[in-house]
């Protein structure tokens, strides 16, 4: 619910024959205090996780394996918010994977995804930055043409 209902854009919708207006969650900058929020969240489960990776498990590269689950959570969290923001963090995934897997995993392959996830994420974010401009231009009334 989070994802498709938001305040400002109405669709209508014809289903079933039926028309139905329901209201879509436009993309959005994050609010400082989202910022501070999301931050707190990565260093808190990367604490959580890395104790538990560490001592517990005794995995070979526990806070790293932290660091990258909290961000994947983090991000999914921001996403579902359509804040346009949510890319710096699934993109400092891929940077910190790529230093992993290449220093201490030897993932190569591995690595080279997350290049493309690199990449992908470069456009996802110029993509969603436009869409999010012409979103707020018609809202405006402002002509795109």
């Amino acid at each position: 619910a989070l994802w498709k209902f938001g305040k400002k854009k109405t669709l209508i919708d014809d289903v079933n024959g039926e028309t139905t207006t329901r209201t879509e969650r436009p993309i959005t900058h994050m609010p400082k205090k989202a910022w501070v929020y999301a931050c707190l969240a990565v260093v808190a489960i990367t604490v959580i996780l890395g104790v538990f990776s560490d001592y517990i498990l005794n995995s070979t590269v526990p806070w790293c394996d932290a660091v990258l689950t909290a961000l994947n959570i983090v991000a999914v969290m921001i996403l579902t918010r359509k804040y346009l923001e949510q890319w710096f963090f699934w993109i400092t995934y891929d940077v910190i994977f790529i230093i992993v897997s290449l220093l201490w995993t030897h993932l190569y392959f591995y690595s080279v995804l997350a290049l493309c996830y690199i990449i992908a994420g470069i456009f996802g974010y110029f993509n969603w930055k436009r869409m999010m401009k012409e979103s707020e231009e018609s809202e405006n009334g402002i002509s795109l043409t």
